[in-house]
């Protein structure tokens, strides 16, 4: 991770020439640079796009779950069709109990983002929200990777706007740790397992951990979010978001 305010700031700002550009040689300069930085698999995923454009397709790894040797490895740039839809039940997972339920349906598909419900939620290719009715990204995040595979780690950090109205930053290490075969009320998955943890800046530990399955699903099966006290351990607030159903062009 970057170690000051100014690295980052660096990095961010050649990042977001690239990104804004149709040209790949910023993107590869991004990756030369910072081959494992902060959108690296945001850079990843841009850089597969606009080679893709110059009639370039990069090789996908099926997965290859009967293997016993291998975990297999997935894709995780998606791919959306308008009038796709994910409906959700969060949990408090300390009481177990139903906090709310939402559908998410993609109204607008371009080559860089997938838009949900008019604009209310807008995500880049591989499932990072950029635009979120619940959070304030002030930057982007990658909570999501370019490609899954058993061991596969990524960092992030970004700018956030906590509920309190402070902007602050958080960073954040993710390590693909599993596959299990899970059955859930949207069907059963082969899904790797995604833990992620680290701090906001100046504050509280903040712990991730999701299951998905690119080959069958665009969207997380189960997304948890631990907050904790950065002193003591204890725990804020722990949430679920639960996959029930989903209806898709590819599935």
């Amino acid at each position: 991770m970057s170690d000051t305010n100014a690295d980052f700031q660096q990095e961010l700002s050649l990042w977001e020439a690239a990104s804004q550009s149709s040209d790949p040689k910023l993107t590869i300069q991004y990756l030369e640079k910072y081959p494992s930085g902060s959108y690296s698999q945001l850079a990843e995923a841009r850089l597969d796009t606009l080679l893709a454009k110059r009639g370039e397709k990069r090789v996908e790894i099926k997965s290859s779950p009967n293997n016993p040797f291998s975990a297999g490895s997935a894709s995780g740039v998606m791919k959306y069709s308008i009038g796709d839809s994910y409906s959700y039940v969060k949990k408090d997972l300390l009481t177990e109990i139903k906090v709310n339920s939402t559908t998410e349906r993609v109204t607008k598909v371009s080559d860089s983002e997938i838009t949900m419900n008019d604009g209310r939620k807008v995500l880049d290719l591989m499932g990072n929200e950029l635009i979120s009715p619940n959070e304030h990204y002030l930057t982007p995040a990658q909570f999501f990777a370019v490609e899954y595979q058993l061991g596969k780690k990524w960092v992030t950090r970004f700018g956030w706007r906590k509920s309190d109205g402070v902007d602050s930053n958080l960073e954040m290490e993710f390590k693909v740790t599993g596959r299990e075969k899970i059955k859930t009320p949207a069907g059963e998955f082969n899904a790797f397992v995604v833990e992620g943890w680290g701090y906001v800046e100046g504050g509280n530990k903040f712990e991730m951990k999701y299951w998905i399955d690119p080959d069958n699903c665009n969207r997380p099966i189960w997304f948890d979010r631990v907050s904790k006290n950065k002193r003591r351990g204890h725990i804020i607030s722990a949430q679920r978001n639960e996959l029930v159903s989903f209806k898709q062009a590819k599935s």
